[in-house]
């Protein structure tokens, strides 16, 4: 299966042109019909009900470890990016170091965390225009507890040198926390060799699994070291024994699942990944990169000002496009059916394996 012959699994895509997938990914008819399934086990009561769950959640983590090159044990499923991020922040709280640094350009699901427990949040602004490791290495200083950093910024596509990054926190003795939303499902990963300590993510964009398919990963040595972030009663090394005399928790990346949470949305998310391992990450990037060069090509003739990436080595899944009334262009796009985002002073294309050359075409015949 290649990029281009995935589009008849996203009846989403028929309904218009949607090109937003840094907002929210389109989920496939597949990962609709598990959910369905799941509600409808709902109305049957216990007995069907888990073994419709489990099945999908533990072939999402399965598959989701693969897909960042990572153990299954590794991976903890969380509400959302900040509640990942959340964990993160309480986790390594006990390190006693109380400053982070990261990019004034990132999501407040990288900052709030921090801010929220107590930390001091160092700000830092691109150098040349780029946030390589030269941008965060002056920030860094003896209370800098980590580098926390989204692997692709959202509002305008910028990927980042991760092992450059890793290189940077090992040099000056830091924690390199990554965001993964903006990244994961679009572009190859392969956290172990960034030289990260933490990753956290969401489903609802790049992994098309809908709202609360939050997730992170821990390897476990973390864990040992500074203790868990929180717990439940599923976080128990022996959740089915029901007996509050129990004291052992489990030391492992899902510690964090402390209750019966909200295992649904990992159903889509086991589906989307079935697809994504078919096709390839890889295949998805070279196809949505030309998609792109078709948009970069169109503001060139026109001499719209590129507010992204042109490097594609440097560029995730989405392209910013200048406008003088970014909101105003958003949504009379939107009356003509084509979906975008205005972000800063913007338009953000973000096509997915789903989109095709027809798509842009259509885009940039309503452009305004």
């Amino acid at each position: 299966m290649t990029a281009m012959n995935t589009r008849g699994k996203f009846p989403g895509a028929e309904l218009c042109t949607y090109l937003n997938a840094s907002s929210v990914g389109l989920v496939p008819r597949s990962g609709v019909d598990a959910v369905r399934r799941a509600y409808e086990a709902f109305e049957q009561g216990s007995h069907v009900v888990f073994p419709t769950l489990l099945p999908g959640l533990s072939g999402a983590r399965e598959k989701l470890a693969r897909l960042l090159r990572v153990s299954q044990r590794d991976i903890g499923f969380a509400a959302s990016t900040s509640d990942g991020m959340d964990c993160a922040a309480s986790l390594l709280r006990a390190d006693g170091r109380g400053h982070v640094v990261m990019a004034r350009a990132e999501f407040p699901a990288s900052s709030a965390p921090f801010r929220a427990r107590g930390y001091e949040v160092d700000l830092v602004d691109p150098v040349d225009g780029w946030h390589g490791p030269e941008a965060y290495a002056d920030a860094i200083g003896p209370e800098t507890l980590a580098i926390v950093a989204s692997a692709v910024q959202f509002a305008n596509g910028e990927a980042l040198d991760l092992r450059a990054l890793g290189d940077l926190a090992a040099d000056r003795n830091v924690f390199l926390v990554l965001n993964l939303t903006q990244a994961a499902g679009i572009i190859p990963l392969d956290l172990p060799s960034t030289g990260a300590h933490l990753a956290v993510g969401g489903g609802l964009k790049w992994l098309c699994s809908g709202v609360g398919s939050g997730y992170w990963w821990c390897p476990a040595p973390l864990i040992e070291r500074f203790g868990i972030p929180r717990g439940g009663w599923f976080s128990q090394l022996d959740p089915l024994a029901m007996k509050a005399e129990q004291t052992e928790f489990r030391r492992e990346a899902s510690v964090i699942e402390g209750g019966t949470g909200s295992m649904v949305p990992y159903l889509a998310m086991n589906r989307f990944l079935t697809i994504l391992e078919k096709t390839g990450v890889e295949n998805v990037l070279t196809h949505v990169h030309a998609l792109h060069d078709r948009l970069i090509a169109f503001a060139d003739d026109r001499g719209i000002e590129l507010l992204s990436q042109r490097d594609p080595a440097r560029r995730g899944g989405q392209v910013l496009l200048a406008h003088p009334e970014p909101e105003r262009a958003q949504q009379a796009l939107q009356e003509k059916g084509i979906i975008v985002s205005a972000r800063g002073a913007g338009i953000r294309v973000s096509p997915h394996l789903y989109n095709t050359g027809e798509d842009i075409s259509r885009l940039i015949e309503a452009w305004i």
